[in-house]
This record gives C-alpha cells, sequence and structure tokens, in this order.
C-alpha cells in the first residue's frame, strides 16, 4: 500500500513482521509499502487473532495454517453495528480497499464513502455493520473477471455516521480525508 503509516501501524500493533520499502512501480507513481510476518510461529499467533474476524474465502485460506499445526479453525466472531470492534473492522476494510470523497480539489460536494470487493459476503457485512449504504453490483466487467460488488454511502446523516465512527481508527492520509468531508458536510 502507499500508505506507510498504515503499513507502520500494523508492525506496531503486532509487534510481528517487517515493513518494506518497494520503490516505485514508475517514476510519477507513489512508493509501496508492505508487512511481510515471514516466521512460522508468528504467521501462526497472527493467524489465531485475525481469523475469528475473516470471511469465507480468506478463513479458507487460513484453513491449510491451522490444519498443519493440528488446531482448530478459531470460530467466527459475531460483530454487531455500533460495537467498537465493528467501527474497527469498518475502518480497516476502508483503509484498506476505499475511499472518501469528495477532496479539497474537486468541484462536487456531494460525500461519497466506498468499498469494492469481489467477495459479496464481505460488502454485506459491511452494509449491516454501519447501519447505512447500498450494495450493488457493478457492470461492465470482463466476462472472466470475478463479479464485483460496491458498497456506498451518499445521504450526509449516513456518511456522517460512517466517518464519525471510523475518525479515530483511520490513517493520516483517510483522517484528513474524512475531517474535509466532515467540515463540508457539517456546513
Amino acid at each position: 500500500m502507499t500508505d506507510c503509516d498504515v503499513v507502520q501501524r500494523l508492525k506496531n500493533i503486532t509487534g510481528l513482521g517487517l515493513v518494506h520499502n518497494r520503490g516505485r512501480r514508475l517514476s510519477h507513481h507513489k512508493e509501496v509499502w508492505d508487512w511481510a510476518v515471514t516466521r512460522r510461529a508468528n504467521v501462526s499467533a497472527l493467524a489465531g487473532e485475525i481469523a475469528p474476524l475473516l470471511l469465507s474465502r480468506r478463513r479458507a485460506s487460513l484453513e491449510s495454517v491451522f490444519r498443519a499445526e493440528g488446531r482448530p479453525m478459531p470460530a467466527a466472531a459475531t460483530l454487531r453495528p455500533g460495537d467498537p470492534e465493528s467501527w474497527a473492522w469498518i475502518a480497516g476494510l476502508i483503509e484498506g480497499e476505499g475511499w472518501i470523497s469528495p477532496g479539497p480539489t474537486t468541484t462536487s460536494r456531494s460525500p461519497v464513502v466506498g468499498v469494492e470487493s469481489t467477495d459479496l459476503d464481505v460488502i454485506n457485512r459491511l452494509a449491516d455493520l454501519a447501519g447505512a449504504g447500498r450494495v450493488n453490483m457493478l457492470s461492465g466487467i470482463p466476462a472472466q473477471w470475478k463479479p464485483r460488488w460496491r458498497w456506498t454511502v451518499h445521504s450526509r446523516a449516513d456518511t456522517w455516521q460512517v466517518l464519525t465512527g471510523i475518525l479515530p481508527l483511520l490513517g493520516d492520509r483517510r483522517t484528513e480525508r474524512a475531517k474535509y468531508v466532515l467540515s463540508v458536510i457539517g456546513a
């Protein structure tokens, strides 16, 4: 990802892994950062912590880690709208896969918070936990690609609810954007 502060936060919170600067693909691109956890014991510990928060596709990819260790797969967590854990899950998804608009340099002043994914269960959970927004299947996707789903929030009241719920949990860049959008819709 291009937000070093977010990647560094993962390392700091978990106390695991290393952060790497992968440079720029092209001169006009931003620097790319990654966080890698490679030691078997650390991967196992991290998998045990995050498995309950994951949904079907990602849980399935972790099953081999647990099976190789002879451990049972942890039960899926039950997240409820409005709980701090739910806002953290939402913030992480928006941080990694979403967007907040408008930006200060755009002419539009209509608020939008959105996330796209090929995992419908993730998008549906997002809509349920946020208590706002719409879920739509994107059209015009090439036949060889997986279907893509988009969750968006457009109303000022719902945007306010979502952004104030996740604001303390965002990285620097999205915090700045969220504060800007809140100032626009609060006016």
